[in-house]
């Protein structure tokens, strides 16, 4: 016997609507998936290492995509900042500024439109030619973490990412 308010279904029709339920709460853009707002677990570790004859010419003032440097986002929306040769993994810097809301996502929309989590473009590990310049980018979101090295000759959008990340170093300046 069928409640009154139940419409009597066949046993495929049950199928059929549990597997659009489950499809929907499985959806990969739901609301922590876009690329639009950070998720509550947004980080992000960006380390310009320099190697060889490039090394040695470091200059403060030197071109921010090559420069040794250090550039941590935390879930806090802190901003940590260490420049020069100096600038590893194994350093780590003071709060440098907190970045607003919008420049938070700003940087999550970038570094999601450049599939850092999916770790596209990584130079493996034991490559011969090492490019001079590597980007090492520790990315933690959605629960999952991730560590790519990238060239910067091979991932224009690591490369802009690390833009917005030196624009973000100092607060704006006001001028009158």
């Amino acid at each position: 016997m069928t409640h009154p308010f139940i419409p009597r279904l066949s046993a495929l029709s049950w199928i059929v609507l549990a597997t659009f339920l489950i499809a929907g709460c499985t959806n990969p853009a739901s609301r922590f998936e876009t690329a639009e707002t950070a998720p509550p677990d947004f980080a992000l570790a960006f380390t310009v290492s320099v190697t060889g004859a490039q090394a040695a010419v470091w200059a403060p003032d030197g071109d921010p995509l090559t420069t040794p440097s250090q550039t941590i986002i935390e879930p806090t929306r802190a901003m940590r900042v260490a420049l020069g040769p100096g600038s590893t993994a194994n350093y780590f810097p003071t709060v440098t500024r907190t970045l607003s809301p919008q420049a938070f996502d700003a940087v999550h929309r970038l570094a999601h439109e450049a599939g850092l989590l999916d770790g596209d473009g990584a130079i493996p590990a034991d490559a011969e030619d090492k490019p001079a310049v590597i980007y090492d980018i520790e990315i933690h979101a959605h629960g999952r973490s991730r560590l790519v090295s990238i060239s910067p000759d091979h991932s224009p959008a690591a490369a802009d990412l690390l833009k917005l990340l030196v624009a973000l170093r100092s607060p704006p300046v006001v001028t009158e």
